[in-house]
């Protein structure tokens, strides 16, 4: 809670202290000066930013995290509707993580004290010194520009017939054993999947730990 508490209070106050005005993206070119004025009244724009900021953080107490000044949507039903797509990110991710991290640290142990081995912990201090974008431009590159062999954009191509119902896409094509679905929505997944932080190579690294203390 001090984290996610702390974290608030910076991003809160840096979006505010950087350049640029939301309610000048909002009002069209010539608008009089009243209107702007009540407009900031309306967000609560014209308070200091201290007073913003216990204002936002009761609305979220209450769950009530505001309405987007762009989109003109409220924050909470945005975020859920992209809430499917994430938590099938994550699963995914952690999925192929456990599957190669595990089979990784099991071949290290197999191979400890030969090349095998050392082959691996170079490649988890690689993989700890490049930072997250890093690894997802550089998979984008090879595996969806010089070598195109995922997809590198959507998660369902347009012209498969298929209308999932909760925006689970590769949760429901699993269920209702829809094949074209669930095969590109695997693909789809692959790319951002293995590029989440390579988190395989920090699983294969604790399973070899483990291995090696049984």
């Amino acid at each position: 809670m001090p984290t996610l508490f702390g974290v608030a209070v910076v991003v809160f106050v840096l979006l505010r202290v950087v350049p640029g005005d939301p309610i000048a993206m909002m009002t069209p070119p010539g608008a009089r000066a009243e209107d702007i004025a009540r407009l900031r009244h309306l967000y609560g724009l014209d308070t200091s930013i201290a007073q913003q900021f216990v204002t936002w953080l009761g609305q979220v107490a209450r769950g009530d995290f505001g309405i987007s000044i762009s989109l003109r949507e409220h924050v909470i039903a945005l975020v859920l509707g992209k809430l499917p797509a994430t938590l099938e990110l994550v699963l995914f991710a952690m999925l192929i993580a456990c599957s190669v991290g595990v089979g990784l640290g099991l071949a290290a142990v197999y191979f400890r004290g030969r090349w095998p081995e050392a082959g691996h912990r170079r490649l988890h201090r690689l993989s700890l010194a490049i930072p997250d974008f890093l690894w997802a431009l550089l998979f984008v590159l090879l595996l969806g520009v010089m070598f195109p062999v995922l997809p590198i954009s959507g998660r369902l191509d347009p012209g498969i017939a298929f209308e999932p119902r909760t925006g689970f896409y590769l949760l429901e094509s699993l269920i209702t054993g829809s094949s074209p679905p669930l095969a590109h929505c695997s693909s789809t997944w692959l790319l951002p999947g293995a590029a989440w932080r390579c988190r395989w190579l920090p699983v294969s690294l604790a399973s070899s730990k483990l291995a090696c203390w049984k």
